[in-house]
């Protein structure tokens, strides 16, 4: 009758309905939203700020590594065409010029047969800076890959053009054939110098811009300068050759046309613009190819900063990953956001993790004791005025049966049970903790018939107990010396009821239970309190574990009350 009351209507009176604060809805919202951002950002805060340091310090590598590149611009504008004279006395008529003309010209500068003339006449060919390059790494997965592309898409070919006739064939094995290495070095250079100037109009007007890139300063002038002469001598060369061919035999303008036109080819060859004047060009270089003073490539500050900005933000990237797929209990705010259970307390790691490799069990046990300012201390004595308060009966006096169950191994609950206990000892309530480490955890060997298995194997009366007394405190082992016994042991017999009971008049008891797992005992036992906390390790314990944990003793009629975070950091 005795158990039967104590795990009745009495024990569910005894307690404050704290799990409806579980249930509460978290908050939601802007501002929640930016604290828990936050929260990601400050536990991921060293490793953020490593990776962006790691990624500005690539980037600089980079920038300060690489060919330096020199850009050169000379400016053309372009003037209507004057149409050639038909003869003597006749007057060439007006020439025009539309925007039309304008993006006309602009292809005509970016034509194989001027540049080929540029490249010719400055001999380009042989620079070392137009040779093929060999490819680095990134460079050589790139030709894997279009080669593995390139060989299906030589096999689609050559399955289409299975059905093709032998005549067919043969002209292109004609025109197929490998060309010399001496021309393929050189189609290499040009395609490599071609695909360095870039020609574009200025707005709508009639000005364009020719500029080329380089390693060198002196040849990207050069380049530029010899582009535009070069259309200079195309145009001039055109009308020159139709005046020659026309009906116009004044040798006077012959000959202005050829002296314009040596000008240009000089100025070609020379990498300069025209030294004289080309009144019949189609336009006239408004503004030298200088050679520039400093690289225009790399831009050693833009890439630093998105060497900063890239690294920030791929770790953002990775933190939001992280933190989306982490499951584990990092926080107070996580056990009640995720596991739904309130935070009792938080026990700090600083003293306990310092002291783990150095000191005893039982130096360890009184800590909270023995450095009453650490901040392991205060968090306990606050962990024993939540605990109090949590189970305060509604009969003023009455002891409190609590139960700690850890959610997994190693999780510091004996520790914390044992330091607890001693602190409410210390306010002059007798306190006994039932242990689950059994009696040789305590060097009790030969101690006699002190567990509550052997009690239970017995038959003895809760009064034959003897409690070990550990100073201010007392402790009862729950399991025996005798293995057998601790595996035939069934702590839901009433017995385990009329014990704890029978240990509470004498003050509060404290139960140090192991994790739930496969094992009913811990289920059991926990049936016979007013509450249970679960005890859970920062950055160990995972949500779904403690969740899990959590409905396991619920179904089995135990009261949860709300979870212990231990090892928690500042």
């Amino acid at each position: 009758m005795m158990h039967k009351g104590l795990t009745g209507g009495r024990r569910l009176q005894s307690v404050w309905p704290i799990e409806e604060a579980a249930t509460a809805p978290a908050e939601d919202g802007p501002l929640a939203l930016l604290r828990s951002v936050g929260a990601k950002l400050r536990r991921y805060s060293v490793p953020l700020a490593l990776w962006t340091a790691a990624c500005v310090l690539a980037a600089g590598f980079y920038a300060y590594t690489a060919v330096p590149i020199y850009s050169a611009t000379a400016t053309l504008l372009l003037e209507p065409r004057r149409p050639v004279s038909r003869g003597v006395g006749e007057q060439a008529g007006a020439g025009t010029l539309d925007l039309n003309r304008a993006d006309s010209e602009i292809q005509v500068i970016r034509s194989e047969r001027l540049l080929n003339a540029v490249f010719e006449g400055l001999d380009l060919a042989e620079k070392p800076e137009f040779s093929p390059q060999e490819a680095g790494v990134v460079g050589a997965l790139w030709n894997s890959l279009r080669g593995v592309l390139g060989r299906d898409d030589k096999a689609g070919s050559r399955a289409t053009s299975a059905a093709n006739s032998s005549e067919s064939e043969t002209v292109r094995d004609e025109t197929s054939a490998p060309a010399s290495d001496g021309g393929r070095m050189r189609q290499i250079a040009f395609e490599n110098f071609a695909r360095r100037l870039a020609v574009r109009r200025v707005g709508q007007s009639y000005v364009v811009e020719i500029t080329y890139s380089s390693s060198d300063p002196v040849l990207a002038a050069q380049v530029a300068n010899a582009a535009g002469s070069a259309y200079i001598w195309q145009s001039v060369s055109f009308k020159a050759e139709l005046a020659r061919n026309g009906a116009e035999n004044l040798q006077g303008r012959v000959n202005s046309l050829d002296a314009q036109v040596e000008a240009a080819g000089r100025a070609l060859k020379a990498g300069v613009v025209p030294a004289g004047p080309t009144p019949d060009a189609d336009a006239r270089v408004i503004g030298a190819a200088l050679r520039p003073l400093a690289p225009s490539a790399p831009r050693k500050t833009l890439i630093l900063l998105l060497g900063a900005v890239g690294g920030l933000m791929s770790g953002l990237v990775v933190v939001a990953l992280l933190a989306a797929f982490d499951r584990k209990l990092r926080s107070p705010d996580d056990l009640s956001r995720q596991a739904g259970l309130p935070c009792l307390a938080s026990i700090p790691a600083g003293d306990r993790g310092r002291g783990t490799r150095y000191r005893s069990e039982a130096e360890l046990d009184r800590l909270a004791v023995t450095h009453p300012t650490s901040a392991f201390a205060l968090a306990v004595r606050r962990l024993r005025t939540t605990v109090e308060l949590a189970c305060s009966a509604s009969k003023p006096g009455e002891n409190m049966a609590v139960a700690f169950v850890a959610c997994e191994e190693d999780t510091g609950a004996t520790v914390l049970v044992m330091n607890l206990a001693r602190v409410i000892g210390r306010s002059g309530t007798h306190v006994t903790v039932l242990s689950a480490e059994g009696p040789g955890h305590y060097d009790l060997h030969g101690a006699g018939a002190v567990t509550v298995v052997d009690a239970l194997a017995c038959r003895g009366q809760p009064a034959q107990l003897s409690c070990i007394k550990l100073g201010d405190i007392s402790v009862l082992p729950l399991l025996s010396e005798n293995e057998d016994l601790n595996h035939f042991a069934d702590f839901n017999d009433p017995s385990v009821g009329a014990i704890i009971n029978a240990v509470r008049q004498r003050g509060d008891v404290l139960l140090d239970l192991p994790p739930v797992g496969g094992d009913t005992d811990t289920l059991a036992l926990a049936q016979h309190v007013d509450a249970v906390i679960l005890v859970a390790v920062a950055g160990v314990t995972g949500t779904d574990a403690i969740a899990e944990t959590a409905r396991s003793l619920r179904a089995g009629g135990a009261n949860v009350i709300g979870a212990v975070l231990s090892h928690a950091t500042a």
